[in-house]
């Protein structure tokens, strides 16, 4: 049935040998022979298999691992994008529709002015004209967002897969995906790639991006998926998860998340590169 093909996707077969590494204090952890500890030796933090730790060799461990005061929840895709060319809004015709005789009765900008009609209707709103309407109604794009459900999109005509929530929930799937993107990705400004042959992190990834509800595609050669949406590979760039294999770095917000949205980003991120 459907739930158990769903549920595929979570699971991997476990090796037949597993190892249970158990700290004085009482603490434990079963993990493959092959899975990377951390312990130290001579006074040297040092990476070693599993089955290589011996009994009395320190491992570091935390004593309490505390959530953020005020955790990141949201990303306000709006506040990141409002710089970015040819980014358009969806969402916001009501608001066009209800304010259409005062934004009529001002000169706002000649090259949109005679679209407002459309932009009343379904037709997106270029982003730079939509905050010179903001201003002439006398609102702030935040106070749009809590009444409207606006999104961003890098198309003027809506096409399924090609826009994103202006205030983006932080969910477990756009954490892993973006533990993927950071360990398996390449990512210019035109496009992002996730290369990965594991079929299970393959249809984790898969999921993911449905999930999300973002388009893509698979290289017919070696599967690896392709984001080229313009305006997710922008929201991946500007989150800063961007960059060269050397110089890639985690995204600052993910700091202040909670830890159990955390943990999902590092399960991903370890799936990738399994290293430490």
């Amino acid at each position: 049935g459907k739930a158990e093909k769903d549920l595929s996707l979570y699971m991997k077969l476990a090796p037949n040998n597993l190892y249970c590494i158990t700290t004085k204090s009482g603490r434990c952890i079963t993990v493959t022979e092959d899975h990377n500890m951390v312990v130290l030796r001579g006074g040297v933090v040092t990476a070693a298999k599993s089955d290589e730790v011996s009994v009395g060799e320190c491992i570091p461990v935390p004593h309490v691992l505390p959530e953020p005061a005020h955790p990141t929840s949201e990303i306000d895709v709006f506040a990141l994008l409002k710089d970015v060319p040819r980014m358009y809004v969806a969402g916001c015709s009501a608001l066009i529709h209800e304010n259409l005789h005062i934004l009529r009765a001002h000169a706002i900008d000649a090259r949109y002015d005679a679209y407002l009609l459309q932009y009343s209707r379904t037709r997106r709103i270029p982003l730079t004209y939509f905050l010179k309407v903001l201003r002439v109604i006398g609102l702030t794009y935040k106070q749009v967002m809590t009444k409207y459900e606006i999104r961003i999109g890098s198309l003027r005509h809506a096409t399924e897969g090609t826009s994103v929530p202006a205030l983006l929930s932080i969910t477990p799937e756009f954490m892993r995906l973006l533990g993927y993107i950071v360990s398996e990705g390449t990512i210019t400004h035109r496009y992002v790639i996730i290369s990965q042959t594991d079929k299970e992190t393959h249809a984790d990834i898969a999921h993911c991006l449905r999930s999300l509800g973002w388009n893509y595609f698979n290289r017919k050669t070696e599967g690896s998926f392709v984001i080229a949406s313009r305006v997710q590979v922008m929201l991946i760039n500007m989150l800063g998860a961007c960059g060269k294999s050397a110089y890639k770095r985690v995204p600052q917000f993910i700091f202040n998340a909670s830890n159990i949205l955390c943990a999902e980003f590092i399960r991903a991120y370890f799936e990738g590169d399994g290293g430490v």
